[in-house]
């Protein structure tokens, strides 16, 4: 038995299981998939779906209050503004305060929990210096968030800021 799903099959998939949260009326779980939707495809390099299913799961913020896909959310929706801002012009001021409101979400959780949001927070600076050009001041940022997201084992991370 294959446990693999191909694209039309996870497409599929998932359509059909935002289409049954819905009508179960269940907005955490909507929330929480369509984030994961948005995760996968940032990593996939699929920029526009993840804005796309980023942009439907803000909507339903308030519903993961308490839970950790929220800071899922802020960490990749920043971090997918600022790759927007790297990829050319455009009108960014609602990108910019966006990138500046999960910014601050994940330094105030970085400074409750630093276990679990230091590294999220420290990359998602390593980015903004990049973006910036400041090169030198994003390798610190880097491999600060490298050596705490290693040492607090999210390997999905440390993989990330490589």
């Amino acid at each position: 038995m294959n446990a693999t799903l191909d694209a039309k099959e996870w497409h599929d998939w998932s359509d059909s299981f935002i289409e049954q949260v819905t009508e179960q009326q269940n907005p955490l779980a909507l929330a929480m998939h369509i984030i994961t939707v948005g995760q996968l495809n940032f990593l996939l390099g699929d920029l526009n779906s993840a804005e796309a299913a980023f942009s439907k799961a803000s909507n339903l913020k308030s519903t993961l209050l308490g839970y950790f896909s929220l800071a899922e959310y802020s960490f990749y929706r920043a971090l997918l503004g600022l790759q927007s801002i790297s990829a050319g012009p455009a009108d960014l001021s609602d990108t910019a305060d966006l990138i500046h409101t999960c910014g601050d979400d994940l330094e105030q959780w970085a400074n409750q929990n630093p276990d679990n949001f230091a590294h999220k927070c420290k990359l998602v600076s390593a980015e903004q210096h990049r973006v910036s050009g400041d090169r030198l001041t994003a390798l610190d940022f880097y491999d600060c968030a490298i050596a705490t997201a290693r040492s607090n084992q999210y390997l999905q991370d440390e993989a990330l800021a490589n």
